[in-house]
């Protein structure tokens, strides 16, 4: 009886809540749109209740559509009224906060007390063939409502990002599991085929500030496809491989559903035969590529981006004996789709991602050096001796002029990736090294000792000479001419990350006092006879590049890029000359090391900077001069002086 009593009461004093709120407006409440929330005792009592008067928003409207009958009152007026109210308070949080650089919203971190629950109850409104999926009269109201589902998918977004950093327990990760993969990303998968076919998109909102871009209407299959990319990166982080075969088999579901039955005739059966994990995740990825390919027809660039981010995470839980067929599409999407999209950052990036992804190993240096050597075969330097008609031959149609720095981009974050797990290798292995076994020719001698050490010899030469493969790509990418500033850069930054795997290796023979093994030998030949001269090479053309727009922002980044690879370049030089020291006069590392004068070489960034503020000068008295001449004050001036006399 006490229970039902408390619960009586909780529910009369809600009532009398959503009546009060219902009636009252922002003013009442010190809020509205002039209302600022700036570094101050006002505004930050004023961000303070805005905050939590939308979080009293956010709990009534979720009671109201969780909690009640239903009635015709609660129905129409009530939910539409608060959720109007939210959306007001909400736009003036975003138009009235800026961060440090002036950005509005900046300062605004967006949270939300919606619960899963209410996520997966308002995505459930819509059906499975796109129109409401009951007849009550909660559902037919908002079904058609855009700013309503809009919110409700950013919603799905905030609550998965404020769950990004938090830790976990066995309970509540049981809990999220069914919320989140089993309920509410395959509601995603629904909403964006209905919003799809329906192409709903958010009003078009027009400010006197915006670009012409920035108008653009918004559509919801595009916002749902988002959410499903975060939801999808959060499960595979943090769930079991099994988990993530259940949420995969009921994404397949929507899919199959939503491509309809001829665009997955070939995967109707595959969950009643399907046994493995591998198999069911395996099954989602290829209607997720059905997916991908319808999307690419329809030119639609940023959501092809997104189901590519969603591929990349999916595949990633795979093990590599079922990666084939994948890898395989993916090769073929980068042959024969990379020119064909117009708007191609994005989805160009994401598809060589997802074709390195797949090459582990040996063949993911071996995909990334060829990925480079068409980047060259574009990028080279014309002369009569290499023409382009008969140089430019890419194996990957993806790499273009138009992708060049967008392939750039993605080569340099696996080499910089790649180098870290060889430094990683090589720390395990001085770890798990016995000091002893050099010194007791005894313990030496045994047999499971002499195999302990070839087994860390091998480790190490592995270690070395993937990380010669990585001095190949880089070698590539050095030699590249035709290329943007911003390229040179990043090349700039992946080539100090490889000498600084490289000064790690030597320096560690020190550290250790062991004899240079032939790989390292080997590696070191490659970086002072090839890849220092292009590299001196690359610093120059980077120095000389004509960027006169830009020079203040190229000298900000010289300051740091060019001192990083120089520093570790000569670290390199001086830790070789002491292994040479060490190990006698056979040993000849520094052969191949010739010191360059690129290395010493510095722009006047002074003179540089007058020679621009000249040419403006001149510029600015090309229409002003004749003026100024007309005077005739120059020549009075020149009289006055004694010279003549």
């Amino acid at each position: 009886g006490g229970a039902s009593e408390m619960h009586s009461l909780a529910r009369t004093q809600m009532q009398k809540l959503l009546t009060w709120i219902e009636r009252s407006e922002l003013e009442d409440f010190d809020l509205s749109t002039s209302t600022e929330f700036k570094e101050s005792d006002d505004g930050r009592k004023h961000l303070s209740m805005a905050k939590l008067l939308l979080g009293v928003y956010e709990t009534l409207l979720e009671y109201e559509l969780m909690c009640t009958k239903g009635s015709q009152n609660s129905a129409h007026d009530r939910p539409q009224k608060i959720f109007d109210k939210m959306q007001e308070l909400s736009d003036i949080l975003r138009e009235n906060t800026k961060g440090s650089k002036g950005r509005k919203g900046a300062s605004y971190v967006e949270e939300t007390f919606f619960s899963f629950r209410f996520s997966a109850r308002s995505l459930s409104i819509t059906g499975k063939e796109g129109s409401a999926a009951s007849q009550g009269t909660v559902n037919d109201s908002l079904v058609w409502s855009i700013p309503f589902m809009s919110m409700v998918i950013q919603t799905c977004t905030k609550q998965i990002s404020q769950l990004r950093t938090e830790s976990l327990s066995p309970e509540l990760r049981k809990e999220l599991f069914q919320n989140c993969c089993l309920h509410v990303a395959p509601l995603l998968v629904r909403q964006f085929f209905a919003n799809s076919e329906s192409k709903r998109c958010l009003p078009m909102t027009i400010s006197a500030g915006k670009k012409a871009n920035a108008m653009l209407p918004k559509p919801l299959s595009l916002m749902a496809l988002k959410s499903l990319e975060a939801y999808i990166q959060f499960a595979c982080s943090r769930f079991t491989k099994e988990q993530i075969g259940q949420t995969a088999t009921e994404l397949a579901k929507e899919l199959r559903l939503g491509l309809g039955e001829g665009g997955c005739a070939d995967d109707r059966s595959v969950d009643a035969g399907t046994k493995s994990v591998d198999c069911k995740i395996s099954a989602c990825i290829k209607l997720f590529q059905t997916l991908f390919e319808n999307l690419l027809r329809e030119d639609d660039s940023s959501q092809c981006a997104c189901v590519m981010e969603v591929l990349i995470s999916l595949q990633g839980v795979l093990s590599c004996d079922e990666l084939g067929d994948h890898l395989e599409w993916t090769k073929q999407a980068c042959m024969e789709n990379g020119c064909d999209v117009e708007s191609g950052t994005g989805i160009v990036k994401a598809l060589v991602t997802s074709y390195l992804q797949m090459t582990a190993g040996d063949r993911e240096m071996e995909a990334a050096r060829s990925l480079a050597s068409d980047v060259l075969r574009i990028a080279f330097e014309e002369d009569e001796e290499n023409p382009v008609e008969e140089s430019v031959h890419p194996e990957h149609k993806i790499v273009c002029e138009e992708n060049l720095a967008t392939v750039i981009v993605v080569v340099n974050e696996l080499t910089k990736l790649c180098c870290e797990d060889v430094e990683w290798i090589l720390a395990y292995v001085d770890a798990s090294a016995r000091p002893d076994i050099h010194e007791n020719d005894e313990v030496s001698d045994l047999p499971e000792n002499i195999a302990a050490v070839r087994s860390s010899n091998r480790v190490e030469d592995e270690a070395l000479c993937r990380l010669s493969r990585l001095v190949d790509i880089m070698l590539q990418l050095s030699k590249c001419y035709r290329i943007e500033l911003s390229s040179i850069e990043v090349i700039i930054s992946g080539l100090a990350r490889v000498y600084r795997s490289a000064e790690y290796t030597a320096r560690r023979i020190l550290t250790h006092k062991t004899k240079p093994r032939k790989t390292f030998i080997t590696l070191v030949q490659k970086i002072g006879g090839v890849l220092n001269e292009e590299m001196y090479q690359l610093l120059m053309r980077y120095a000389n590049h004509d960027t006169k727009q830009m020079v203040r922002q190229k000298i900000q980044k010289e300051a740091k890029l060019l001192p990083n690879l120089v520093y570790h370049v000569e670290r390199l030089e001086a830790h070789l000359i002491k292994v040479q020291k060490e190990h006698g006069k056979k040993l000849d590392l520094m052969r191949n090391f010739k010191r360059s004068v690129s290395r010493d070489f510095k722009i006047d960034h002074a003179e540089l900077l007058n020679e621009l503020n000249k040419d403006e000068d001149k510029e600015n008295d090309a229409g002003k001069g004749k003026k100024k001449r007309g005077k005739g004050n120059g020549k009075k001036k020149r009289g006055k002086g004694n010279g003549k006399k």
